[in-house]
């Protein structure tokens, strides 16, 4: 998710949330993928089970072929996998924020100053120490396997699915913003 789809669900969706608030939201880093017919969404599920393993695994799956009325949804049907990730190289958060500081300067010279002082706000925390800091990197990661037609649906009806969310005009202008 962008900058300001994540800033809009802290402030809306997660406005009465107890601390911390971020953590609320899951699906920052997701991607997606779609398959013809749903043996081969099985399988990719499958390997996505295998690679992942039982130590980090597949965390929490929501599966929207089963429900019976997906009225709600209009009719979207996709699985939801949220996986953990943790790099192969053991890894500190302060770390990893002092290995792409370049990277994250580069970066924030195409965004606006509201994510690129939210952004330094959270290096120079990084930076100073603390819990999180000396914490390993492991991120959790949505997955959402769909079958072609629905990929095809999803891609059309999205910028309408931004209208309809956005709480307020401050949170639609935010949302394309980014």
């Amino acid at each position: 998710k962008g900058f300001h789809r994540m800033y809009n669900k802290l402030w809306h969706d997660h406005r009465d949330a107890g601390a911390p608030r971020p953590s609320k939201n899951i699906d920052v880093v997701r991607s997606y993928a779609s398959m013809s017919n749903a043996d081969e969404l099985r399988k990719v599920f499958d390997e996505l089970a295998s690679e992942f393993g039982q130590v980090q695994g597949i965390r929490l799956c929501k599966n929207n072929f089963t429900d019976t009325d997906a009225s709600d949804m209009a009719h979207y049907r996709a699985v939801y996998a949220i996986v953990e990730f943790s790099p192969k190289e053991a890894l500190t958060y302060a770390e990893l924020a002092e290995r792409s500081k370049e990277k994250w300067e580069e970066y924030l010279k195409t965004r606006d100053p509201l994510e690129q002082g939210a952004v330094r706000n959270a290096m120079s925390k990084l930076k100073a120490g603390g819990e999180l800091a000396s914490a390993q990197v492991r991120m959790l990661c949505e997955v959402q396997l769909m079958l072609d037609t629905y990929m095809r649906t999803r891609g059309a009806m999205h910028l309408l699915y931004k209208v309809k969310r956005a709480s307020d005009s401050q949170a639609l202008w935010r949302d394309f913003s980014s």
